[in-house]
């Protein structure tokens, strides 16, 4: 985004999304979520943070949208078969 002048739009999205994980963390242990919770809150925020970014330097930089859910098709489909994984994983080995 510094490359097209959007310095400013960028360091409004962080300051958000850093707020953002920070609260959900917090939120995550004094709702009684624990670790576990608590980390996947935060996971659930920067997934989304990371999305949000994404969509918008594509929109700002004109790309083709086409482009970019197709790249967000591959990450789900990546992030599935690590879930997949992950839960294998742990009914297995622990």
């Amino acid at each position: 985004m510094d490359v097209l002048g959007q310095q400013r739009t960028t360091l409004v999205l962080e300051i958000i999304f850093a707020s953002l994980s920070v609260f959900a963390l917090w939120g995550g242990f004094v709702l009684g979520m624990g670790l576990e919770g608590a980390l996947t809150m935060l996971a659930i925020v920067l997934v989304l943070y990371n999305i949000t970014y994404l969509v918008m330097v594509y929109e700002r930089a004109g790309y083709d949208k086409t482009r970019l859910l197709n790249i967000l098709g591959y990450g789900g489909i990546s992030a599935g078969i690590a879930l997949v994984a992950g839960i294998l994983f742990q009914t297995v080995f622990l």
